[in-house]
């Protein structure tokens, strides 16, 4: 009930501006600044500490500087505080100086280098009352001399004359290369000011810089160049992948006017989730920048959207009270609202079949006219028991009568009846011949059993009544988002008329971020006019820049008829943005360019800012292969591949210049008992090149030779005398050579 009551509380706040009428700017900047400079996350604590150097003069910033720098551990975090800590000390001695030195350009130069970084800001003041050539010699000096940023920081608060002097401007486009993000932004923000024609040339690669806060800095200044791409830029920011680019980028919000962020606004409001500190810079905004644009803008959406997103309904309100507060009306709160909301219904409709009548969530009533006691009796039960469900299982299995029907399903709906009967009952409902039990099964299932429901939903969608199909189109973009956006792909593209109203109106349930995407997709793809004129309307409904942009660069690389209505259709949402002109083509843009003589280099400079993207998409198979990470891991690839090869051949002996010896060849015969040993095979690691067939020989003509008698008696007497006469010790061949012997005799 406590927490109830504060959301009550703090949407009436918000509907009369009593959040937001008693604070400042600078106040709400500071505020949102000091939550985030305690923040466990770097990246969050770097963007506070560069957004408080600009109010080191507040006691209560210099205090949360001084604390956070004792106990802050990362060392980036840890110099960027040294740096301001250096610029909030108070010296203990006071800056007493003779008229002497004050009037001497070198004096003051060496004083510079040798007093307190505290004693500075004193010291420039000095500096001031110098000619215009002395003081831009001694910023030259310091420049030079400097060691640390907290140096130079004192000088850059010199006369606007002295800034622009051409030897101080050089300067101060070397320091846009300071390794202190903390100087670099404030060199950008100086010369945003002064020259941002100077920055043109050095915006492409401070736009990815790897600081996030220079990046924004430089969206910026880029903003005076052109709109289209600092808002672009801005967008995905904003509404990046990564949870720490949209934190450290909603400060930006205040970089530039409210018209032309006004959509981006919006777009962050329609989120599902919105962050505590963003809901007040939001409230602010709005408050304190009323603009009848805008409030049309957000009347169409809170008919659009108002019943999933109650948080609009405030947001509205602020938006009207700020216009009147503001005396752009000559309307009480309650006529501008009735007239802001014919004009909006009437301009939905003009664009769409979809039925406005209802901008609010009407409470379902109590089903009536049914003759059953026993339902009549389990709807005045406040919490069921088992006993209960079973009673009410038992009824849904027999009532037929389309108001008992209904009376059990609010009954399951509204204790949230999960078993799997109550499941399977509703389930079958869901082929029923009644479009109101149909739609009221569909949202019982979706809110105790929704993964009973999914299967379903792809056929619903389709149902022959337009209310069901509604119903399920609703459920499915609620519940599985991913899922119905898959299928919303293959939908938008389909030859059927009816299918593609389906997904005409699933785009308008999901996010319009994602629906955009989608549309975008499908444009790539379709070259014929009446196909681009199908999806046009969501577009229409939710007018926004980067809408425009990506149009003007579709149909930059389109022809024909395609490229006409692209053009078309791109002026129609501007106009309904109130931009009446192209921002490319402004007197402001034309003078800075002129100025600097750029016109040849900035279109090349405006081509390389057009390549730049803080979004995480896919790439096609060509941006890989050309692209640096690709080749690089290819050749890593290859390298290893390479070392693999001469590990597993040892080859490396060829490369420092080493041969094996080479070995002479061994003749086998067939015949041959072998004075050496025969080479041994490794039958395990053997391979079919490494057996050698042994050459033929012929034997040798002594083999052939017959041996005489005498001859045989001489080798038989030898063998005696070799064994002894035991003949038990001859060998095998002699006792069979003795009979032979005996015989010749």
């Amino acid at each position: 009930m406590n927490s109830r009551s504060e959301q009550n509380l703090r949407a009436e706040e918000l509907s009369q501006g009593s959040s937001v009428d008693n604070l400042s700017i600078q106040e709400l900047q500071i505020n949102l600044c000091l939550e985030e400079l305690n923040s466990s996350d770097t990246l969050t604590r770097q963007h506070a500490i560069s957004q408080l150097q600009n109010f080191v003069d507040n006691p209560k910033v210099v205090a949360a500087l001084k604390a956070r720098f004792e106990i802050e551990e990362n060392p980036y975090c840890k110099s960027d505080l040294i740096e301001l800590v250096k610029l909030t000390t108070v010296s203990t001695t006071a800056l007493e100086l003779s008229k002497s030195q004050t009037s001497q350009a070198l004096e003051i130069i060496r004083l510079w280098n040798s007093v307190e970084i505290a004693l500075l800001f004193d010291l420039v003041k000095h500096v001031k009352k110098l000619s215009t050539e002395d003081q831009v010699k001694v910023f030259c000096e310091i420049f030079g001399s400097a060691k640390s940023p907290a140096q130079i920081i004192p000088a850059l608060s010199l006369s606007r004359k002295v800034m622009l002097h051409d030897e101080v401007l050089k300067r101060l486009e070397k320091l846009l290369h300071a390794k202190s993000p903390l100087m670099v932004i404030r060199v950008i923000n100086l010369l945003t000011r002064l020259k941002p024609a100077r920055l043109a040339t050095h915006l492409p690669r401070l736009l990815v810089d790897k600081s996030m806060q220079v990046r924004l800095a430089a969206i910026k200044a880029l903003h005076l160049l052109s709109q289209s791409e600092a808002i672009r830029l801005l967008n995905e920011f904003l509404f990046s992948k990564n949870e720490n680019n949209r934190k450290s980028a909603f400060s930006a919000l205040f970089l530039l006017p409210f018209n032309h962020t006004g959509d981006v606004v919006l777009r962050l409001i329609e989120q599902a989730e919105l962050p505590k500190n963003l809901d007040q810079v939001i409230s602010f905004l709005i408050y304190n920048n009323p603009d009848p644009q805008f409030f049309r803008r957000i009347t169409i959406s809170y008919l659009l959207h108002g019943k999933k997103l109650a948080r609009l309904k405030n947001y509205w309100s602020l938006a009207a009270r700020a216009l009147i507060i503001a005396r752009l009306v000559d309307k009480d709160e309650i006529e501008l609202k009735t007239q802001a909301l014919a004009e909006a219904k009437k301009f939905i409709q003009s664009h769409t079949s979809k039925d406005t009548a209802d901008e609010v969530a009407k409470e379902e009533a109590a089903p009536s006219g049914h003759q059953n006691n026993e339902l009549a009796q389990l709807f005045t039960v406040k919490e069921f028991s088992e006993n209960e469900a079973n009673r009410l299982l038992k009824i849904c299995r027999n009532v037929t009568s389309p108001s008992e029907i209904l009376a059990a399903i609010r009954l399951i709906s509204t204790h949230r009846l999960t078993s799997q009967h109550f499941s399977d009952w509703l389930e079958a409902l869901l082929d029923h011949d009644s479009t109101d039990i149909v739609c009221a099964a569909i949202a019982s299932l979706q809110k105790i059993n929704s993964a009973r429901l999914l299967p379903h939903l792809p056929v619903l969608v389709f149902h022959k009544e337009s209310t069901v199909g509604e119903t399920a189109i609703k459920a499915f973009s609620s519940d599985y988002s991913d899922k119905f956006a898959d299928k919303l792909k293959l939908w938008l593209k389909d030859n059927d008329a009816r299918i593609r109203d389906v997904a005409r109106k699933g785009l308008m349930e999901i996010d319009f971020l994602q629906a955009r995407d989608l549309i975008f997709g499908y444009y790539r793809s379709v070259a014929k006019v009446e196909q681009l004129k199908f999806y046009a309307s969501i577009l229409i409904l939710n007018p926004d820049r980067l809408t425009v942009y990506r149009l003007n660069d579709l149909a930059a690389r389109s022809s024909g008829e395609k490229k006409q209505y692209l053009c078309q259709l791109s002026d129609e949402i501007k106009k309904e943005l109130g931009d009446a002109t192209n921002d490319e083509n402004t007197s402001t843009l034309s003078a800075i360019i002129s100025e600097a003589s750029l016109q040849e280099q900035w279109a090349e400079i405006l081509c390389k800012i057009k390549q730049i993207s803080y979004n995480n998409q896919e790439i096609t198979l060509s941006d890989l292969t050309r692209s640096k990470t690709f080749n690089f891991v290819m050749a890593g690839f290859l390298i290893i591949t390479f070392v693999l090869f001469l590990t597993k051949f040892r080859i490396d002996n060829i490369f420092a210049g080493k041969t094996a010896p080479a070995t002479a060849t061994q003749k086998t015969y067939s015949y041959d008992l072998g004075e050496q040993p025969l080479p041994q095979t490794d039958l395990a690691k053997a391979r079919p090149w490494d057996y050698t067939l042994p050459e033929l020989a012929t034997p040798s003509p002594e083999l052939n030779e017959v041996m005489t008698i005498e001859e045989h008696r001489v080798l038989r007497n030898d063998l005696r005398e070799e064994i002894g006469a035991d003949a038990d010790k001859a060998p095998a061949d002699f006792i069979n050579l003795s009979p032979e012997g005996e015989s010749l005799k």
